[in-house]
Formats: C-alpha cells, structure tokens, sequence
C-alpha cells in the first residue's frame, strides 16, 4: 500500500514538472516600432527578433501578446505567467519582477525637435539646458526614459505634456508644432523621422553629455522558475555572441 502511494507521488511530480515546463509563457510587448511592431497580429520588431531567438534556443515554450504598456506591468506585477520584453530595470520594478541579463544597450539618448525650435536649441546642447528652456516636452504617460533622464525631470520640473499615444503620433505632434520636443534612443529617432510624411519639420540633435545608453531586460513575473530564468539567461549569452544578433542591431 505505501508503494502504491509512494508510486503516485512521484508520478504526480513527474506530471507536475512536465506540465510546468511546457506551460505556455506569454510575452508581452505593446506597438513600438521599431522594437516592437504589430503586423497583421504578428510580432516584429528589432527586439521581438532578439527575444524569438533567445527563447528558441532556449526551447521555451511561448506565445506573444499585444497589449498597453501599463496593463504589462499590472500583469506582471500581479503574477501573470509572463515577461514583458524590453524593459528598463528600475528598482520600483524589481520590488514585483525577475529581469533577465541585459538583451540590448540603446544608442545614446538624442532630441527629436520641431525644426522652427531647432535654432532655440542649437546643433547640440545638454540635458539641463534643454529642459531648463521652457520648451514643451512630450512623453508618453508610463514609460521610463531611463535613469538619467527620469531623475533629471524630477530635478528640473520642465514644461511636460504626458500624451497616450503611440510613438509615432507623438513625432506627428511635433512635427504639427504641438510640442516642441521629445527624447529617445537614436535608433528610434532615425526610424521616426524617416517615417514621418513631414519630416522635413523635425530635426534630430544630440546631447553632447548623453552617457550610455540604457540597458534593456526581459522583465519576469515572480510566478515564472527560477529554472526557466536561468536557462534564458544562458541561452542570451550564447545569443549576444553571434553573428545574427550583430545583424539584428546594425542600424
């Protein structure tokens, strides 16, 4: 009778580990060309190839979902089976979350400005002056800019228009004079502008004290293995080291 019982323990386990190692993972990711991009319901992006990769090599069994960047975070937070890709680590957001090693270090941080300001700014400028200059600032409402940039609009309070648009309309309102400027990777930057019918009324300008950019991390629910953790860690850095990665972040 005690090995019956014996017997069914250890085959519930066995069930029990197959079932969590095959679970479906969902990856979350919201419209952000030309990281993350929605075609036709399939994820794109320079990013979501990152990711595929990582999580193919890894043999992780996944799915990606498509929803806004701060439904991302509820999920995550309350303990959705589940990663947002991309993301800042913050120490507000490793209070709920697991992150991964560093997938992609950004290009420095540049200003996207309307052309008719440009001559406010000059052909480059720092940070401080910038939102010292009571130019209208767009962002969008719940994304980190970083560190640098983040701790420097708490410090400096500059004249800031949160929007919930998507990256793209947000360009188009400076583009349109209804702000002024915004701030992101250059990468992003050079995307933008080349997408935009009115790019002639934008222009793109460096900070001449822009550090690094800012690293970039699969941010894991706390209901996701410690043991899943591990092995996507291993399978990125095998992946950083290849050629196709190289490929994937030549801009």
């Amino acid at each position: 009778m005690k090995k019956n019982i014996f017997v069914l323990i250890l085959l519930f386990l066995f069930i029990s580990l197959a079932f969590s190692q095959d679970k479906e993972l969902k990856v979350y990711y919201f419209p952000r060309p030309p990281l993350y991009i929605n075609n036709n319901n399939n994820a794109e992006g320079f990013v979501v190839e990152i990711v595929k990769n990582i999580l193919n090599n890894a043999k992780i069994n996944y799915v990606f979902v498509e929803m806004p960047n701060k439904r991302i975070e509820e999920n995550i937070k309350t303990g959705e089976y589940g990663c947002g890709i991309g993301w800042f680590k913050k120490p507000e957001r490793e209070e709920f979350a697991i992150f991964s090693q560093p997938i992609y270090k950004d290009l420095k941080t540049v200003i996207i400005v309307n052309i008719g300001k440009s001559n406010i700014i000059g052909n480059s400028t720092t940070l401080e002056k910038l939102l010292k200059s009571n130019l209208k600032m767009g962002v969008i409402d719940g994304f980190s800019y970083g560190k640098w940039v983040d701790d420097s609009i708490v410090k400096y309070n500059p004249n800031l228009e949160k929007q919930t648009v998507e990256m793209a309309r947000l360009v188009n309102m400076i583009a349109e004079a209804r702000l002024d400027y915004t701030l992101m990777g250059k990468e992003e930057a050079m995307y933008y502008v080349n997408l935009s019918k009115s790019k002639e009324k934008l222009k793109i300008i460096d900070l001449v004290d822009a550090p690094e950019g800012n690293q970039r991390y699969i941010m894991f629910s706390k209901s996701v293995s410690k043991d899943l953790i591990e092995k996507v860690n291993k399978s990125i850095t095998d992946f950083l080291k290849t050629n196709t990665y190289k490929k994937i972040t030549s801009f």
